[in-house]
């Protein structure tokens, strides 16, 4: 039997929700840093782990805090650059 479009759009609609409050969940929980920025540098997601390494509040996070934060840290600065030339998403396992 066929499922009715309108029933089937907010089942996904739905379903979705329900994905990205799960995944909020696990990002907010995980004892490493996470920030994921916008196309716009802003800051749309940061982590509890996140914001206790750095000291900044969710709504001081900018990239140029980060470069602030972390200079000499060659790795970490050629992430960020990547990030801000690029638009690509990009990993530091760990900063010294």
């Amino acid at each position: 039997m066929k499922k009715n479009n309108m029933n089937g759009a907010n089942n996904t609609i739905k379903d979705t929700s329900e994905e990205l409050a799960i995944l909020k969940a696990l990002v907010e929980n995980l004892p490493i840093g996470v920030v994921l920025f916008d196309r716009e540098k802003r800051a749309i997601v940061v982590n509890t782990a996140m914001m206790k390494m750095t000291g900044l509040p969710k709504e001081g996070f900018y990239i140029s805090e980060l470069n602030r934060l972390f200079r000499g840290h060659t790795e970490l600065e050629a992430a960020l650059d990547k990030i801000t030339t690029t638009a690509t998403t990009t990993t530091v396992r760990e900063v010294p």
